[in-house]
């Protein structure tokens, strides 16, 4: 994730990802396929000199092939785009997942 957020225009320059949390509140209903990984959480992250931590909502699917031992793809998705970036400091609560995101990144091969 942090490297494709060095890489986005909204991303501070100075800013990191600290950690990527598992947050079982927001799993849909439906379970995953055999080859595909869901993943829905929180990402703790800062700007150094250190200035405060935040968290944001974090979303990825990651594409596995049969054996499980090839990446096919995957789709990582951070931040509510009707909230900011920003907004939510460490050990806030993220009450509603987002519609829209700030930023989504996808690939597949």
């Amino acid at each position: 994730m942090q490297y494709r957020l060095n890489d986005a225009d909204d991303w501070p320059a100075s800013g990191f990802v600290d950690d990527i949390e598992d947050f079982v509140d927001f799993y849909p209903e439906e379970p995953s396929t055999q080859d595909e990984l869901n993943l829905q959480g929180l990402m703790d992250w800062a700007m150094e000199p250190a200035s405060g931590q935040w968290i944001e909502p974090f979303a990825a699917t990651i594409h596995l092939s049969n054996t499980g031992e090839r990446l096919l793809g995957y789709k990582m998705k951070c931040g509510d785009a009707a909230r900011g970036l920003g907004k939510i400091t460490y050990g806030g609560r993220v009450r509603r997942w987002p519609d829209k995101w700030i930023f989504e990144f996808e690939i597949s091969r």
